[in-house]
């Protein structure tokens, strides 16, 4: 900020921040890195990093769940 504010238009700018970082972490970017993930691995088919995978206990065992894993603890 530029100038002394007063604590009320303070909170305020605040809060606004809050929900524009809000908004570009959940809409935005997950959205996005959701996207580019689904695209990289679209064309593997079988294999260890199948996003069509239907089986739990097969997933659980691919290395794709360890690649989800990952991805969020980054995140």
């Amino acid at each position: 900020m530029d100038k002394t504010v007063r604590l009320e238009e303070f909170k305020q700018t605040q809060t606004g921040e809050q929900q524009k970082v809000w908004f570009y972490t959940t809409e935005t970017w997950v959205n996005k890195l959701s996207k580019i993930i689904s695209e990289s691995f679209n064309g593997v088919g079988k294999g260890w990093f199948n996003i069509l995978e239907t089986s739990k206990e097969t997933y659980e065992f691919g290395k794709l769940k360890k690649f989800l894993t990952v991805v969020n603890l980054m995140m």
